[in-house]
């Protein structure tokens, strides 16, 4: 369904409950998922660099930020490759990096992004940031969890936060995935170039992980809990996940 009619669509079931028309000019929001088949289970509506769903897409299910790792590093990795455990994310820098970045996608700051990300050319327009955060009124409540990748320098993070939309009371939870790069000079960037195959499989198989696994479900508690105590959440929630159904491609 064209986004248009999505809008109009969406505007329409939400006065019909009383919730008013949301406005639609809002600020930004960052890419929508490159890797999208990686979506793992109820909970928001995220976006990402790599993959998975995107602001207005939310909690059916959980979307983390692929972002992909520094142009593949040259030294030979150890086999089998080492997985560290999921951290409360403790380093000042990226816990800057994280909270920038959700500050840029409401402002829609492009310029802000640019500086945020390793690869200042991949990262979405203006017009895609403002279509990602169409309903969003804020970010809150960013705790960020990490893991530290096989390539020193490097990490996997996982953020927790909580949509706040238009009109709508309860925040929703969620959970997006980045890959952090350290560059040449020493600052750390969400990664947004492309993976290497090696890193790739690294960076998905997280997921898998039992510690991440307890994220993502508590997570999705979180976010069931709040449906049944606000039902205009539930409904928007539900409508999104449909049209994100019906628009996304296998």
């Amino acid at each position: 369904m064209h986004i248009r009619y999505k809008k109009v669509l969406l505007l329409i079931i939400l006065s019909s409950m009383g919730i008013g028309a949301l406005t639609l000019s809002l600020a930004p929001n960052q890419k929508k998922a490159i890797a999208n088949k990686h979506n793992i289970s109820s909970g928001d509506l995220i976006n990402t660099t790599t993959s998975y769903a995107n602001e207005s897409t939310i909690l059916s299910s959980i979307t983390l930020i692929p972002t992909q790792p520094l142009q593949p590093t040259a030294t030979p990795s150890p086999t089998p490759l080492t997985i560290y455990p999921l951290e409360k994310v403790s380093d000042p820098e990226i816990k800057t990096l994280i909270k920038d970045y959700y500050e840029a996608k409401l402002n829609c700051d492009l310029k802000a992004l640019q500086n945020i990300f390793s690869d200042k050319k991949n990262i979405e327009t203006k017009k895609q940031l403002e279509e990602d955060v169409l309903y969003v009124e804020d970010y809150q409540a960013i705790k960020s969890y990490s893991k530290k990748s096989y390539v020193d320098g490097e990490f996997i993070v996982y953020a927790y936060y909580e949509i706040k939309f238009l009109n709508i009371k309860t925040p929703a939870p969620a959970v997006k995935r980045f890959y952090i790069v350290t560059n040449e000079v020493g600052e750390k960037k969400i990664f947004s170039g492309v993976f290497d195959n090696i890193t790739s499989a690294y960076y998905y198989d997280r997921d898998n992980d039992a510690d991440v696994k307890k994220l993502i479900k508590a997570t999705n508690k979180k976010g069931e809990k709040a449906k049944k105590s606000d039902e205009f959440l539930k409904v928007f929630w539900d409508k999104l996940n449909e049209y994100n159904k019906t628009t996304t491609k296998p």
